[in-house]
């Protein structure tokens, strides 16, 4: 008599027929739900257009490029929310013991559990995609104008996101218990990048000066998965043609979700069923969590609670994130516990209250030297600066230059040091001085490329004063050195960019005195003579004549500018990408001062000033000139008022 028993072996085929069916006729509505959403959105639309004659052809907003960038608007969206959805529904018995072990003794590998599963995902989109694209090339067929290149790039787009979005689904579904954890995971973790970085920048903003970021806006959009790959799904015309922003990195998003998907197998290969309804499913994952969620909680609740209630000071700030990191520790502990007796685990909380407050003494005293640090200028390879907007008001008003030259960042490097030292109150700033006169807001922001190749940002808010003008170390002082450097005057007009231009026409303003009107008045249309003047200006900018910068409405500034504009329109040709000369346009407006001299000698030789006026700034303004000074000083002070050295500067 033969007693063996006779067992039944597990399959070792990685896809099962039957459980694929079941999840076809199962979760038929969220794939037909996504099918009929494409449909009324793209083959409808398209075919009414074709009923009614409506149909247009590569114009620039046809029917392809519309289709190209339904990815971007209405794709993206859908795969992100189906991804989630279908993760949920192919992976829910996971989430409930009876339903987690009668699956898991099914004769089936785990592999081909979690396999047949996947792939039923991956067709739930796919399928309906290809039925959509196979639907608007039947109605491109009745009008007689099939793109294939644009159906398929659409069916690749579509599929690549698709891809993506559920594979992150799936992957956060090994790491949970219970289904409702399920969505939140994949809510928070595609958006935790943004969301850290908005909160991060608020905070060191406020609490450290001249703080502008951590994180390149670039990388921030790439790590929050629904930007990034919108970004990289944006269609543009160039030279007839469309073209896509970033196709390499549509492709590295579609990589990612496959490595996503081994990861998820991995973690489901040694997952223990009898963690169905926990929140974390994976024991390494749970201190990461609860630590991760009191982190998250103090900051971002910490500063929402201020923001809102409209509280200010560090010691408020500091306080409620401490709060609210402690409370967050407790909460994650009663997710992960399943019970509200979590006070035994008080020294976890304490360690966060003094984690957050380690951090908030390392933010307040600045421990690592953030607000004090200014780079050396022999170690700056360049320097960007932009604000310190001036006067007059043309097109060199706004600082926006790249400097290379030593003595140049030198410059920059000293106003760079005495902002700092402002904020500190130290330097030319330590006395009862710097508290004198009225003060003015100016906004810098710089940009170093260091030598060995790294970068340092800042931007500040800071002030400057009439009084400060001939005080050494101070930032108006530093500021008019800045301004007064020819080198930096010739880069805040771009005039090495526009050297290669050739003057068209010009214009210059005037001030009618019996209206008090500022018209501007066509002086030339002769390219050559608008040539003249253009060399004559390129001229006075070399010696000086031109160009001069003013922190203030000084007397100085009025005694040495006229009022009027010159405003020359100018062109250039060049070849494009194909070889093809194409032409640029462009114009260049400056301050005519009295200094000008080739350029008052060009506008006399043409005539321009015998039927034109030029009025020196200052007999504009001062008219009368208390009241502008009082205009000028923000309506709070009289010139008598104000002390000795500014009421000489005004008057």
């Amino acid at each position: 008599m033969n007693w063996e028993v006779r067992t039944m072996r597990s399959k070792t085929s990685f896809f099962n027929p039957t459980l694929f069916g079941k999840n076809v006729t199962r979760f038929w509505p969220l794939w037909v739900l996504y099918t009929v959403i494409w449909v009324i959105v793209l083959p409808l639309p398209a075919l009414n257009e074709l009923r009614t004659g409506g149909w247009r052809y590569m114009d620039g907003f046809d029917f392809h490029w519309g289709l190209l960038d339904s990815v971007q608007g209405l794709g993206i969206p859908l795969a992100a929310v189906f991804g989630v959805l279908a993760a949920m529904a192919l992976f829910s018995y996971l989430y409930q013991s009876r339903s987690a072990c009668m699956i898991h003794s099914l004769p089936i590998r785990r592999e081909g559990l979690f396999l047949t599963n996947y792939i039923s995902g991956l067709l739930f989109f796919a399928v309906p995609n290809t039925v959509v694209a196979l639907l608007l090339l039947l109605v491109e067929l009745a009008a007689g104008d099939v793109s294939l290149w644009a159906l398929g790039c659409w069916w690749l787009l579509m599929n690549g996101a698709c891809l993506f979005f559920f594979s992150f689904a799936v992957l956060c579904a090994q790491f949970t218990g219970h289904l409702l954890a399920l969505p939140a995971l994949y809510v928070i973790f595609n958006g935790l990048v943004a969301g850290l970085t908005l909160v991060l920048n608020w905070l060191l903003a406020s609490r450290l000066y001249g703080f502008d970021g951590f994180v390149e806006d670039t990388l921030v959009n790439l790590l929050t998965p629904v930007w990034g790959l919108a970004d990289a799904a944006n269609w543009y015309l160039e030279d007839g043609a469309l073209v896509m922003s970033g196709p390499l990195v549509y492709g590295v998003y579609a990589a990612v979700g496959v490595v996503m998907a081994a990861l998820a197998l991995a973690l489901y290969l040694r997952r223990q069923v009898e963690t169905a309804g926990d929140v974390i499913a994976v024991p390494w994952l749970r201190p990461v969590f609860k630590y991760g969620v009191a982190l998250c909680a103090g900051l971002t609740l910490g500063v929402a609670t201020v923001a809102i209630v409209g509280l200010t000071g560090s010691v408020l700030l500091w306080l409620f994130v401490v709060l609210w990191g402690a409370a967050g520790y407790f909460v994650a502990e009663m997710l992960l516990k399943k019970s509200f007796r979590v006070l035994r685990g008080w020294k976890g909380a304490c360690a966060v209250v003094l984690v957050m407050l380690v951090l908030c003494a390392g933010v307040e005293l600045d421990a690592f030297g953030y607000e004090a640090r200014v780079p050396a200028a022999d170690q700056a390879a360049s320097v960007t600066v932009r604000g310190i907007d001036s006067e007059p008001y043309d097109d060199g008003s706004y600082l926006n230059v790249e400097l290379t030259d030593p003595e140049d960042i030198a410059l920059v490097t000293a106003l760079h040091q005495a902002v700092v030292d402002q904020h500190k109150g130290t330097g030319a700033y330590a006395g009862e001085a710097a508290q004198a006169g009225v003060w003015y807001g100016k906004t810098l922001y710089v940009e170093y490329q260091m030598k060995d190749g790294s970068f340092m940002e800042r931007r500040y808010n800071t002030q400057v004063s009439l009084t400060e003008l001939d005080a050494p170390g101070t930032v108006t002082y530093a500021a008019a050195a800045l301004l007064a450097d020819p080198d930096v005057v010739w880069a805040a007009y771009e005039l090495d960019r526009y050297e290669s231009y050739t003057a068209q026409t010009a214009e210059m303003s005037s001030w009618d005195r019996e209206t008090g009107g500022n018209y501007m008045t066509n002086i030339t249309a002769d390219p050559d003579q608008a040539q003249l003047l253009w060399e004559a200006v390129l001229q006075d900018f070399r010696e000086g004549n031109l160009g001069a910068r003013y922190l203030f409405d000084t007397q100085q500034r009025r005694e040495n500018c006229y009022f009027n504009d010159l405003s020359l329109y100018l062109t250039k040709v060049e070849l494009d990408e194909n070889g093809e000369r194409t032409t640029v346009d462009s114009s260049f407006t400056v301050t005519l001062t009295p200094q000008a001299s080739h350029t008052l000698a060009a506008l006399e030789e043409l005539g321009v000033l015998d039927r034109m006026e030029l009025t020196p700034y200052g007999d504009v303004v001062d008219t009368p000139s208390a009241e502008w000074d009082q205009v000028q000083l923000g309506g709070a002070y009289e010139t008598e008022d104000l002390p000795a050295g500014e009421a000489e500067l005004l008057s």
